[in-house]
């Protein structure tokens, strides 16, 4: 695709956009996760995806800027190292050798089972044991996940989900993890020469939709309690 959007998919998008990110100020992720399925039916990947890293980075900047203090600075170091070490080698593997409908799959298979058991764990009162040594396979995941497509938020809330309890230490550390991964993926992208007028103008056409969600969303983030939000 060489054009903006006409009009039905522009507001299409500005609708899914609103709610990624409405989503996205309540929780720290989430944003990509929910808006690619459907923004993918109307722009390119290679559109949506320097769009994701844009608006998330520069949301978790915001979050962070209030709640820097929040931060849990050892789990923050532990998930940037691997997925920038190790996660633009994985996502090259990925994007080479495997399909993009098995990954699909796979990461909804993922998201299905972790939720099921973490939900159960919440419903049954049950502690939280603590990390594998597999567990740590989860942020070089999603790295290579947010490299290649810009959705490693899953593998990241259930490797930080097993470290961190507090609400706000947790959507802090998530936030500093977007921040300073997403500015690092967007930075390549521009350099590389990657970054197309069609790219920026869809960014500039979707931010009233982004800010809007992220306000109303932190209304909403207000009234949450602890267990609420897990």
């Amino acid at each position: 695709m060489n054009d903006m959007p006409t009009l039905l998919p522009s507001i299409f998008l500005l609708v899914i956009f609103f709610l990624g990110y409405f989503i996205q100020q309540i929780t720290g992720f989430g944003a990509a996760i929910f808006c690619l399925p459907f923004a993918l039916l109307v722009l390119p990947r290679e559109v949506f995806m320097p769009a994701a890293w844009l608006f998330t980075g520069a949301q978790s900047i915001f979050i962070l800027i209030r709640q820097r203090k929040k931060i849990n600075v050892r789990q923050l170091m532990i998930v940037l190292t691997l997925a920038v070490l190790f996660g633009p080698i994985s996502a090259d593997y990925l994007l080479a050798h495997v399909s993009e409908g098995l990954i699909k799959i796979c990461l909804g298979l993922f998201i299905i089972v972790n939720s099921a058991y973490e939900l159960h764990g919440i419903y049954k009162g049950k502690k939280k044991k603590g990390l594998r040594l597999w567990h740590y396979l989860y942020p070089i995941g999603s790295g290579a996940l947010q490299s290649a497509y810009g959705i490693g938020g899953p593998l990241l809330i259930a490797y930080l989900n097993k470290t961190i309890e507090d609400k706000d230490a947790l959507r802090s550390t998530v936030c500093g993890y977007w921040a300073v991964l997403n500015t690092f993926l967007l930075g390549k992208y521009i350099v590389s020469g990657q970054m197309t007028s069609v790219s920026a103008g869809v960014c500039l056409m979707l931010l009233p939709a982004v800010i809007a969600g992220a306000i109303a969303g932190g209304f909403v983030l207000k009234k949450l309690t602890r267990e609420l939000f897990r």
